[in-house]
């Protein structure tokens, strides 16, 4: 699902918007151009450089694992958020990319608390009020998931984006849904398709279409159990 919302490094400070869990949830580097794997080898070099001068920057531990997970090295990024988190537990970007990473490798348990630490540092991250209602929502486990709190996570992120990012729409409705309230969940979708549609964020647009079928039938969406290595 359109769902989860992945943040650049500190330095670039732009958000990016990823479409799942584990499927497609990061670029794929035989995709880059070979300027930019240029790119992304002088950047690891950097930040490789900066850690080896100064073992302490949390900030390089951060965007290097920014960096590797565009590449799709999701493993090595989560051991490099771990550092930058035990360094500046009170950083709310590498808590959140943190938990956005353990997401991506179906480790709802875990996200979910590094979700909850950066909306704690900062109440008002919409992308992490996002990322953790989605889980609340849609998690294979059903005793991660939270309907009624996922609801308001998610109307909150839609609230301080204006209710303009189909993303955060869609997971408002996987949230009605979960909560029984399926004719929200319905009208919420339709929202988010027409919203992602006008965009031209086609995957979204697809996906919201896929999953006004559950609702209709009164379904609501949950992950496929993530596959064991």
């Amino acid at each position: 699902m359109a769902a989860l919302v992945v943040r650049a490094a500190e330095t670039l400070r732009t958000p990016a918007v990823v479409y799942g869990f584990a499927a497609i949830v990061l670029p794929v580097l035989a995709l880059l151009t070979w300027r930019q794997a240029g790119m992304y080898t002088d950047m690891e070099t950097l930040w490789r450089t900066t850690l080896a001068r100064n073992p302490g920057c949390w900030m390089a531990y951060n965007n290097l694992g920014v960096l590797l997970r565009d590449q799709g090295r999701v493993e090595e990024a989560v051991e490099l958020y771990h550092k930058s988190v035990e360094i500046n537990p009170n950083n709310s970007e590498a808590q959140f990319n943190l938990g956005t990473a353990l997401a991506a490798r179906g480790r709802f348990d875990e996200a979910i608390k590094n979700f909850r630490m950066a909306i704690q540092i900062n109440p008002n991250f919409s992308e992490a009020l996002n990322n953790l209602a989605w889980v609340l929502a849609a998690s294979p486990d059903d005793a991660l998931r939270n309907g009624a709190e996922a609801v308001q996570l998610a109307e909150r992120a839609c609230e301080l984006t204006h209710y303009d990012q189909p993303l955060f729409i869609g997971t408002l409705a996987a949230a009605y849904a979960e909560s029984g309230l399926f004719p929200e969940a319905v009208t919420t979708a339709e929202k988010a398709e027409q919203l992602a549609t006008s965009a031209g964020l086609t995957a979204v647009a697809e996906k919201n279409r896929q999953l006004l079928e559950l609702y209709r039938a009164g379904k609501p969406y949950h992950e496929p159990l993530p596959t064991k290595p």
